[in-house]
């Protein structure tokens, strides 16, 4: 009978590219934010926020010109003057706020502006407020600045539509509007 052989192994040894590999890994985890040597994400790092108990930075003044070409922001004061539609009230203006209407509006407000949609149909079922119709005499007889306020800055659960539509666009969607709504 003989015994099994015992075969006496060596302690395993890292080769020269995992150990480089290890030192580059301790290295890189020790660099303080900022300091990496390679910024994988680098929209990480130089982001617009605000480090911790650092005071808010005060955004510009009220009716300060942007210099970056964008259009001055709506306030809920400029919307309570009465700001003129700049978009004159003719046939192209008001087919453009029609075709801006059914791409970007009809799907919640109905494709005649009268509240009946797929979408007002399923806030009612889950007792959401549903998404108004166009043609009652309160949204008619609101000023052309007051639309194009909560076009802009969108309401309850009605997004802005700001960064999407131009401000020209904006104003030939109350256009159509108004068309409709006479």
């Amino acid at each position: 009978m003989t015994l099994p052989r015992v075969v006496k192994r060596r302690p395993a040894r890292l080769s020269a590219c995992a150990a480089a590999l290890l030192a580059a890994a301790v290295v890189l985890a020790s660099c303080e934010t900022g300091a990496y040597p390679v910024d994988l994400f680098p929209e990480m790092h130089y982001q617009a926020s605000y480090r911790t108990q650092e005071p808010s930075h005060p955004g510009a003044p009220e009716g300060s010109v942007p210099t970056t070409g964008a259009e001055i922001p709506v306030t809920d004061f400029a919307a309570t003057l009465v700001m003129e539609n700049p978009v004159p009230f003719d046939g192209p203006s008001i087919e453009a706020g029609r075709d801006l209407f059914e791409t970007n509006c009809a799907m919640c407000h109905g494709a005649n502006a009268d509240g009946v949609s797929y979408v007002a149909a399923a806030f009612e079922k889950y007792q959401e407020k549903a998404p108004p119709s166009l043609l009652r005499e309160e949204l008619a007889a609101l000023p052309d600045g007051s639309l194009f306020w909560t076009i802009s800055q969108g309401v309850n659960l009605m997004p802005s539509f700001q960064p999407l539509l131009t401000a020209e666009e904006r104003w030939a969607i109350i256009n159509y509007l108004r068309s409709v709504q006479r």
